[in-house]
């Protein structure tokens, strides 16, 4: 067995090893698998002294097809979930009056791909026509991003502005801060550890860590993933290593996908100190990029070829509920007019809370019914419907949806 083919098998069997035990990441799996050079089963590369160019830059779509950058060959290479080819857009095999390599793309939601050439933008469907095109945005710009929506956000650094844009081209508005809708994030240094938060429109993420939220994305289901890069010593070299963190929509760690670890070949001790000279890779990985479901991919190269790999996740049939901690500190005090409620907030208010159940009883521990629902943010509620001289006992509990926490301490009072 050759030496590629033993790392990619010793790869794979350490990453059952570790997440086989837990029933999580499922992988990884060989999604697209190519070799070397211009025909359609083949990626180019080109070997430079300090860097080699091959298709390290890939999308994949909400329905798991997978978009390659194969730039060598000045194409677009558009394979299905299952890894056949679909579509081959550029100059080899689908002829489409495409000139000129392009500077950046993007997956809309819709199965369509926005290509940015120049200051012109142009969106084309899985079958390689030409849906619109649009200028007006300076040349050289710092992201493009497609939303769930199918919204086109543009940011140029040197202006400092964000430029949004119709799924057709048109400008919607433009603004100087960073939209919601990319996720806003700021982290603080807490006793040794970072605290993050990570703002969108619909949601709010409280995330402790070891190391400050820098690189994320979201799936459909509002779970959070966090990518770690790191940098490892092995022997005289120093190796590009990566971790994905994932946390559920109420900020719970679920679990950390350790991803394979690059091997190199020995450096020879006469080039060791050449500027010019790097190792060459047995096997290379890539930065993980996380799908709209929530799989997890990565390109890896050998000598011989280049793949596309792909974790899954897979819950456990008993894993728990995604729900908020419980609303603590629950005080009863009497009022003019009953009794008033107050308790601190449920750690993933604002999260994923959406609002609280307020539950009352004549005796302590049994007999409880719900008498009252207050939104997320509300922490107080005043019980006007109580009996002088009676005793009532009180808990309350965070809400996700229909989704509960655990109740608050009981606390009780006397008006």
């Amino acid at each position: 067995m050759g030496l590629m083919k033993r790392a990619f098998l010793t790869m794979f069997m350490i990453g059952i090893f570790i997440y086989g035990a837990e029933a999580a990441w499922e992988g990884p799996t060989d999604v697209v698998s190519l070799g070397w050079g211009s025909q359609i089963d083949q990626v180019a590369i080109r070997y430079g002294d300090t860097e080699d160019s091959f298709p390290n830059i890939f999308n994949v779509d909400q329905n798991g097809n997978v978009l390659i950058a194969d730039s060598g060959n000045v194409r677009l290479l558009l394979f299905s979930s299952t890894g056949s080819l679909i579509k081959s857009i550029g100059p080899v095999g689908l002829p489409l009056g495409i000139t000129g390599w392009p500077l950046g793309f993007e997956i809309f939601s819709s199965s369509k791909i926005l290509i940015k050439r120049g200051d012109r933008y142009q969106i084309y469907d899985y079958n390689g026509n030409l849906v619109n095109q649009f200028t007006g945005v300076a040349k050289y710009v710092d992201e493009i991003t497609v939303l769930a929506d199918n919204t086109i956000v543009v940011y140029k650094s040197d202006e400092k502005k964000f430029y949004l844009y119709s799924p057709t081209g048109q400008l919607i508005k433009t603004s100087t801060e960073r939209p919601l809708e990319l996720g806003w994030v700021s982290s603080v240094r807490i006793n040794g550890h970072y605290k993050s938060i990570v703002k969108y429109p619909d949601m709010v993420y409280q995330i402790i860590a070891d190391q400050p939220i820098v690189k994320y994305y979201r799936d459909i289901n509002q779970n959070l993933y966090q990518i770690e890069t790191f940098t490892e010593t092995v022997g005289d070299e120093e190796i590009i290593s990566y971790k994905v963190h994932k946390y559920s929509r109420c900020s719970k760690k679920v679990s950390v996908l350790n991803m394979p670890r690059s091997q190199y070949e020995p450096m020879p001790p006469e080039m060791s100190d050449m500027p010019t000279c790097k190792p060459r890779p047995i096997i290379e990985y890539g930065e993980p990029l996380v799908a709209p479901n929530g799989d997890v991919y990565a390109w890896a190269r050998t000598k011989t070829h280049y793949k596309i790999l792909k974790w899954t996740w897979v819950d456990e049939p008993d894993t728990a509920a995604d729900v908020p901690d419980a609303p603590e500190a629950l005080k009863v005090t009497a009022t003019e007019r009953g009794l008033m409620l107050s308790w601190k907030a449920s750690p993933q208010d604002p999260g994923c809370v959406t609002g609280y159940e307020i539950e009352r009883s004549a005796t302590s521990s049994t007999g409880y019914t719900k008498i009252a629902d207050r939104g997320k943010g509300v922490l107080r509620y005043e019980d006007t419907t109580v009996e002088k001289g009676q005793v009532y006992y009180y808990r309350v509990r965070a809400m996700y949806k229909t989704a509960p926490s655990g109740y608050s301490n009981e606390a009780n009072g006397r008006r």
